[in-house]
């Protein structure tokens, strides 16, 4: 990831070119299923330079939404690397000498403005528009990580987070696991089938295998009309085109891939 883009894109590897990973927008992965959704999804994510991540900001809806119009001014204003080497470059085949400059005492005040980075806003006051985003990393990080949603209300975990943002309030255990998993659920089902949609190739949909074949064959043909049954609505209400159903071997599947 590049340097100065560091808080506002996730790196991930890019399975057309390993020698360059994708720059995933973490703004538009927050409003389209998390990074791995966004991903896949043209316009959310650019090849990892940092001029390219400064270009998608200064273009992206979801950024200016998380910000004031002063802040985006701000960051929008950071130089990215390519500007400094490129500069770096031109005073190094300039053959003028550099230019001397007074010396001040400490206690003298600089005239010189310094640059801030991208991270200074890390630790900002979080405003109210950056909470539901929170949250929803909250939950994602718990599910991700096979963690309990107790694990908000942990005097360790509340240790951590007050050491890194005093005065942060982190939601509550029932509101984790209650109506914002619920809505996290629906967003993700809705991107699985936009992403599903898209694929011009057709899918193939992987289950467990059954755990007692030999009690359950009498039911295989039962089986295969429902799996018929799911094909077929998914082909004609939801525009999936799925190619195959494969069961009893979908953890080796899963391993392979």
């Amino acid at each position: 990831m590049a340097e100065n883009t560091r808080s506002s894109d996730t790196a991930v590897p890019n399975p057309n070119n390993k020698s360059n990973a994708k720059a995933v927008c973490i703004f538009c992965s927050s409003k389209n299923g998390g990074i791995q959704a966004a991903a896949l999804i043209p316009g959310c994510y650019i090849t990892n330079k940092a001029n390219l991540c400064h270009t998608h900001l200064a273009n992206c809806v979801h950024f200016k939404e998380a910000y004031t119009n002063k802040e985006v001014e701000e960051i929008l204003s950071q130089p990215v690397p390519e500007d400094k080497r490129k500069l770096n470059e031109t005073n190094i085949e300039d053959d003028t000498p550099p230019p001397k400059y007074r010396k001040y005492s400490t206690s003298t005040i600089s005239n010189t403005a310094s640059q801030s980075t991208l991270t200074k806003w890390c630790g900002r006051p979080m405003s109210s528009k950056d909470t539901p985003t929170f949250e929803t990393l909250m939950v994602k990080m718990c599910v991700s990580n096979g963690l309990s949603f107790s694990f908000v209300e942990n005097e360790e975990t509340l240790a951590v987070f007050n050491f890194i943002a005093p005065g942060l309030k982190l939601p509550s255990r029932k509101k984790l696991g209650g109506k914002l998993l619920l809505k996290i659920s629906e967003n993700l089902q809705e991107n699985i089938i936009k992403i599903a949609q898209s694929d011009e190739n057709g899918l193939t949909a992987t289950f467990d295998g059954w755990t007692n074949t030999s009690s359950e064959r009498s039911r295989t043909e039962d089986v295969i009309r429902h799996i018929e049954m799911l094909m077929d609505d998914a082909q004609n209400k939801k525009k999936v085109n799925i190619k195959a159903f494969v069961s009893n071997s979908a953890g080796e599947y899963a391993a392979a891939r």
